[in-house]
């Protein structure tokens, strides 16, 4: 990854405070969704590791220790297996 061009100044101190602040605030929230993504991949091989066991754990269970409904660890499961069918996973 390159580094960024260097922040434009105004000639206003505090507007130039406020775009560095702004940079840094953007660059955190990249990071925050890549981060989400990764733990999104992670739980998707979880739920898909946890049912395909010899004795799959049941969607019940999973969802709660989640805890989440059985509908949302279902869809996790679904997308999961796309996923995998994709290359994704």
């Amino acid at each position: 990854m390159t580094a960024p061009p260097p922040i434009p100044t105004t000639g206003d101190e505090a507007a130039d405070e406020d775009l560095a602040l702004l940079r840094t605030t953007t660059q955190a929230i990249h990071e925050a969704q890549r981060q989400v993504i990764d733990m999104s991949l992670q739980r998707m091989r979880l739920v898909l590791s946890l049912r395909e066991r010899d004795d799959p754990v049941k969607f019940s269970v999973i969802a709660d220790a989640v805890p989440t409904t059985e509908n949302t660890v279902y869809k996790i499961h679904r997308e999961a297996r796309r996923a995998r069918e994709r290359g994704e996973l």
